[in-house]
């Protein structure tokens, strides 16, 4: 992430959230030299780590830095399964069930299809103070499904699916764009919703 301030205001607030979770209090050079650590990683993937982190009962006091590095550098499939909970839920509540996604990590994308039948239904039954539920079913099907290298690609559908609608908006592409390309275009010859490929489904939408 960019050195610049309001990175290190949004930082802060990361950082004091999960720390008044955990009933401690940071000082500000113990915030600065955190930021310095993990300047290496976008503001949404450290909010995604903390708040998967939160959740987790491993991390009874405040995550270091090195736990912080542990979970976003990849870890068991648990951890993953953590990180990719965390941005899940975040999508939810930024996209709802109306618009279609796809996530950079066909795996996150299996267990909405199978393990919570779909985005729309999944999306119609979270609920706001089930969070750390949600987070933690979601992680124990996410180390089954990556143990057992079970994928989904293609995207997920919304209400507002633009095949069915007409709708010129394309799914939203959630973390790396570039991964969620390629899983879009290994469904290119796949059969998705009504029939139509996602090379017919670029077609209709001019991308």
């Amino acid at each position: 992430m960019e050195d610049n301030r309001e990175n290190r205001q949004k930082f802060r607030e990361i950082m004091e959230g999960l720390a008044e979770d955990k009933g401690i209090q940071l000082s500000a050079p113990g915030i600065a030299l955190k930021f310095a650590a993990l300047q290496q990683f976008s503001i949404e993937e450290i909010k995604r780590a903390a708040i998967s982190m939160m959740a987790n009962k491993k991390y009874s006091s405040m995550p270091s830095v090195s736990d912080f590095l542990e979970h976003l550098g990849g870890g068991n499939a648990e951890d993953k399964g953590q990180v990719q909970a965390a941005l899940v839920w975040q999508s939810v509540v930024k996209y709802g069930g109306a618009r279609s996604v796809v996530f950079d990590d066909p795996c996150t994308m299996a267990v909405i299809h199978q393990g919570f039948g779909g985005w729309q239904k999944m999306c119609s039954e979270l609920e706001v103070d089930k969070m750390k539920w949600f987070i933690k079913d979601f992680t124990g099907l996410y180390g089954s499904f990556s143990r057992s290298n079970m994928k989904h690609i293609g995207y997920l559908a919304g209400y507002s699916d633009p095949v069915r609608l007409g709708i010129t908006e394309g799914p939203a592409m959630i973390g790396d764009q570039q991964k969620c390309l390629a899983i879009l275009e290994q469904a290119k010859e796949t059969p998705m919703i009504g029939g139509f490929t996602v090379t017919q489904i670029a077609d209709k939408l001019g991308i």
